[in-house]
């Protein structure tokens, strides 16, 4: 295990912190784009992709220096935070913090330095931060149809005398009354709702993913994880079905490996006994017959790594794989110039560090999973976009 190969994080899908001490996010996440390209865990609500657009149109229309519209967008966010809250909408970035507001009937919409209106730090964990990246790469903005769209909305309520605050004011107050004068910049056309489906739901096998996903889609909705890459593979051509077969192996290599260093975080301290006559390790261990070595060749940077990780499965003791499991952890904290979480010592294994710890033994290799691939993401925009327009 001394030549151990590890993947750098994509820099726009990292984890913030240290939540990853196994370096298995790489993994998945380059897999998945294998079909899923732009896509996020954390971009999955169209609301905001709306607000993010938006605002991108507002920017190019009153002409705002760089950094006029990052304030402008703070305040932008705001105040569509209070609108979708006025229509229902919970999934609301920051809605610990729009629910106490709602306790007035005046709102603020506030920029000023300091001030905490959504979330700590709204820049890098709001909509901006979340979903300028994937925006940015589907090239959103330079789709023909996007000004015309989003110009025709804005249009709606550029003349409002709350809107205009919100353009030239660091602070403002909004009513709830108020707010019914935006909520219809949420309701979508049937223009804006085939534009969204052209510029999120993109794959990278010319749109045979997405014809399956409607294909299967009532099916999909009750099925666990590998029942719906079955499923996506039914009827599929050759190149999507063994892509989605890499991401099943890649699932299957990697899910068992992450179940047992979180189950080893259950304890202060572990005797080389105990781990070797550990029966739920042993349960991790035999999972390993699923995995087929044919499934680990793609994406190609990643081969020798996972065809190391089931070297690492295929050892022949708990103990052996635990160690191995050891090892890792030590070269990825060393990367990120931290401590490792555990250690082999004095013939058992120290647990330093227990976060993400997770003790539940009922884990079902056949059925349960830890990452998806960016497929929940890619599922809860279509679903979005099957919404009756407003047409």
């Amino acid at each position: 295990m001394s030549n151990l190969f590890l993947t750098a994080p994509d820099p726009d899908y990292r984890i913030k912190g240290s939540r990853d001490p196994l370096g298995f996010q790489p993994v998945w996440q380059q897999t998945g784009k294998l079909i899923i390209p732009y896509l996020s865990t954390v971009s999955s609500f169209l609301q905001d992709f709306q607000t993010l657009a938006l605002a991108w149109q507002i920017r190019q229309t009153h002409d705002l220096n760089e950094a006029d519209f990052a304030r402008f967008f703070q305040r932008w966010e705001q105040l569509m935070a209070y609108v979708r809250k006025s229509r229902g909408d919970e999934q609301v970035l920051g809605i610990t913090r729009v629910q106490k507001h709602w306790l007035s009937d005046r709102l603020p919409v506030s920029s000023e330095p300091g001030e905490v209106i959504l979330l700590e730090s709204q820049r890098t964990a709001g909509v901006w931060g979340r979903y300028n990246s994937p925006f940015s790469d589907m090239c959103v903005r330079e789709d023909q149809e996007f000004a015309a769209i989003f110009s025709k909305k804005i249009n709606r309520v550029i003349s409002l005398r709350r809107f205009q605050d919100c353009l030239k004011k660091d602070r403002f107050f909004i009513t709830k009354a108020e707010l019914a004068d935006f909520a219809g910049l949420f309701d979508l056309a049937e223009q804006e709702r085939l534009f969204w489906g052209r510029v999120l739901l993109v794959d990278k096998v010319h749109g045979d993913f997405r014809k399956q996903v409607a294909a299967r889609w009532d099916d999909l909705l009750g099925s666990d994880f590998f029942a719906q890459l079955a499923l996506l593979r039914r009827d599929a051509d050759e190149t999507l079905a063994r892509l989605l077969l890499c991401i099943e192996h890649s699932e299957r290599l990697i899910c068992p490996l992450n179940r047992i260093f979180r189950y080893l975080q259950t304890r202060s301290f572990w005797t080389k006994v105990a781990i070797e006559g550990d029966e739920f390790i042993h349960t991790c261990r035999e999972a390993n017959r699923q995995v087929q070595e044919a499934y680990l060749d793609m994406p190609a940077e990643l081969a020798i790594e996972k065809k190391e990780l089931l070297g690492v499965f295929r050892l022949e003791s708990n103990w052996e794989i635990v160690a191995a499991l050891a090892h890792r952890n030590s070269a990825v904290s060393e990367r990120r110039r931290g401590a490792p979480w555990i250690a082999i010592v004095n013939d058992g294994v120290e647990i330093y560090h227990r976060e993400g710890a997770n003790g539940d033994t009922r884990y079902d290799p056949e059925r349960w999973h830890d990452n998806d691939y960016f497929t929940g993401t890619y599922f809860g925009l279509y679903e979005a976009l099957q919404q009756k327009t407003t047409d």
